[in-house]
């Protein structure tokens, strides 16, 4: 015989209910949990298919730097098994060093919009090599034009004595050129920003054609390389 009154039959009771309750929330919890590991799963899938395809690139930018001649800058696009990557090589030699960028007249940096330059040229005075070789360099000013140029116009290993910047070329492959001992700029970006920036110094081995020095993997929007067009056009 059931002790159920009969005013509870049919119905949950107020335990029963809470136990449904507390499992419900559980499941969801779970399923939460799940949800937001499977997103981290692929975001991390991503980012390493992204970080192997450069790295792909970064080769094949070598080889192509090697055949392209004495031409001190050259910008083109590659053609891989997943998607077009926009690679950008400099020569380091060919820009300014940051003693003589901090000695530089005031007008010379009007093309780059600079917003507080007695800092910047402190900046450059006080940057060791390893730091102008990283991020700390484009972030010695807020301008938008000096953070998309900096790094292309300024090289701890610069020779030049203005601030320049040759057009680009195309590779040609039809001048080699191993550049051995030269340290260069190679970057290589994706259509949706990721960009694996290296500094090399060319070997002259044909087996490992580039020791690297600095590596920047960073995420940029899609702003891609404007330097040319905005220095240019100022």
């Amino acid at each position: 015989m059931s002790n159920t009154s009969d005013q509870e039959s049919g119905f949950a009771t107020p335990a029963a209910t809470m136990v449904c309750l507390a499992l419900a929330l559980t499941t969801s919890a779970v399923m939460a949990a799940s949800l937001s590991e499977l997103k981290l799963s692929r975001a991390e899938f991503e980012h390493a298919r992204i970080e192997n395809l450069l790295a792909g690139a970064q080769q094949k930018a070598w080889l192509s730097t090697l055949g392209a001649g004495n031409a001190p800058r050259l910008a083109w696009v590659l053609s891989t098994t997943a998607e077009p990557v926009r690679a950008l090589v400099e020569s380091e030699r060919a820009k300014i060093s940051l003693a003589a960028a901090s000695e530089l007249e005031d007008s010379a940096y009007a093309p780059l919009a600079i917003q507080d330059l007695p800092a910047l040229k402190a900046g450059l005075k006080k940057l060791s090599p390893a730091q102008a070789l990283g991020p700390a360099l484009e972030r010695l000013d807020a301008s938008p034009v000096w953070q998309a140029c900096a790094r292309s116009l300024v090289s701890p290993f610069g020779a030049a004595k203005a601030l320049q910047l040759e057009p680009a070329q195309s590779p040609t492959g039809d001048a080699v050129n191993l550049h051995t001992g030269e340290v260069w700029r190679v970057r290589v970006a994706t259509e949706n920003g990721w960009a694996d920036d290296r500094i090399v110094r060319f070997t002259g081995d044909a087996l490992h054609p580039a020791a690297i020095l600095k590596r920047l993997f960073v995420k940029q929007n899609g702003e891609g390389n404007r330097c040319e067009a905005i220095f240019n056009a100022s």
